[in-house]
């Protein structure tokens, strides 16, 4: 006797969401924009808008509605203009919504 029963099951994906929004210090750090990307990698406890931006001509990496979790954003070295920014160091900002979370220093040497 053969016996079959249909079983409904529902899978959820878990999103794993970090306990606190962050920004880590990019890598390579210092870096050379001639032959190389440098990788910011920042994360949101909670859906939120985000926004990375290098200051002093570096322009904006990240602007967007995010939902939570862990990330990671690269720059190429290049100002808005599309040309390398000249070497120095270079404050780097992360906002969730309208507060800072927190900022960092990238080194460029080419």
């Amino acid at each position: 006797m053969e016996y079959s029963k249909s079983v409904g099951v529902q899978v959820t994906e878990a999103i794993l969401c970090p306990p606190a929004s962050y920004i880590n210090q990019n890598a390579p750090n210092p870096f050379n924009p001639n032959t190389e990307i440098t990788t910011i990698p920042y994360g949101l406890d909670v859906p939120a808008h985000a926004k990375i931006e290098v200051l002093n001509g570096g322009g904006v990496l990240v602007d967007e509605d995010k939902p939570c979790g862990d990330f990671t954003v690269d720059w190429n070295g290049k100002n808005e203009a599309g040309l390398i920014v000249a070497n120095g160091e270079y404050p780097c900002f992360f906002w969730k919504d309208a507060g800072i979370i927190g900022a960092i220093t990238i080194s460029v040497s080419a």
